[in-house]
């Protein structure tokens, strides 16, 4: 297919990385921003192995993208998933994956309803598992290719449990409401996109999650772009052992076939 998009990831270096995954995964990000393109993927796979004084370090990476269109372009079905993991011989260093479906029905050229659905791991951070089940409704606030804005609100249930010290489990129901914009740059130069994700318990506003994701595409060639994300990251009440808030800026190489 036309639309399909194998994604090599050549080279990625962190210049400062306090998570593998975020708690709060930025959904915007892998959407394909298109009324006309029915079908779109891409997919990342990435091993290292590394031996040194003694030291074995094993990293695996993999992710997959896929989004869907039907023919009078009004239902959108979405997939992601994502896995990492890295091992030494001394211990398990990280390992964090996560499942993502979602399911989007166009009323209009400003207005979607959504449905989701995702479960997510990840013992850096002490989650031990996290399922949550939402829908609510979708904006476009402008009309223009150049420029796209939209925001989001919608509620969610969520059980989750943190392999803490009190091994806790908890099932609440928040809101999610998001920003998101994306520029693109003159003469297909590259382009810009930023999501804001606000979190919070319904039953307690002050217990709250909240990230914010920017990232720059410069394209060297048609094929090669150059790419760098800032992300951060807040929880009010983060597992005991994790602090509150995390920042990370990634860059990176990415070939397109």
């Amino acid at each position: 297919m036309k639309a399909l998009r194998l994604i090599l990831i050549l080279f990625v270096f962190a210049l400062n990385s306090s998570v593998l995954f975020s708690q709060l995964v930025n959904i915007e990000s892998r959407r394909m921003q298109s009324d006309t393109v029915r079908f779109a993927g891409n997919a990342n796979l990435t091993l290292n192995y590394q031996q040194t004084n003694d030291i074995t370090l094993i990293v695996f990476k993999s992710s997959l993208n896929a989004q869907f269109k039907s023919k009078n372009l009004k239902h959108t079905y979405l997939a992601l998933g994502n896995y990492a993991f890295t091992e030494s011989n001394v211990k398990t260093i990280a390992n964090a994956a996560f499942g993502h479906l979602r399911y989007n029905y166009k009323f209009n050229k400003w207005f979607r309803w959504e449905g989701y659905s995702q479960v997510q791991l990840n013992e850096l951070l002490s989650l031990k598992y996290r399922f949550l089940a939402g829908t609510g409704a979708r904006f476009k606030l402008n009309r223009g290719e150049t420029i796209k804005t939209y925001i989001g609100i919608s509620a969610f249930y969520e059980h989750e449990r943190v392999e803490d010290i009190l091994q806790t489990q908890s099932r609440d129901v928040r809101m999610s409401n998001y920003f998101t914009v994306s520029i693109k740059f003159p003469k297909k130069r590259g382009e810009f996109a930023s999501t804001t994700y606000y979190q919070p318990l319904f039953r307690y506003w002050a217990d709250y999650r909240l990230t914010t994701q920017s990232i720059i595409q410069l394209n060297i060639t048609e094929y090669l772009s150059f790419i760098t994300s800032v992300n951060y990251f807040f929880d009010f009440n983060p597992p005991v052992g994790v602090k509150p808030s995390a920042f990370s800026i990634n860059n990176g190489l990415k070939v397109k076939f």
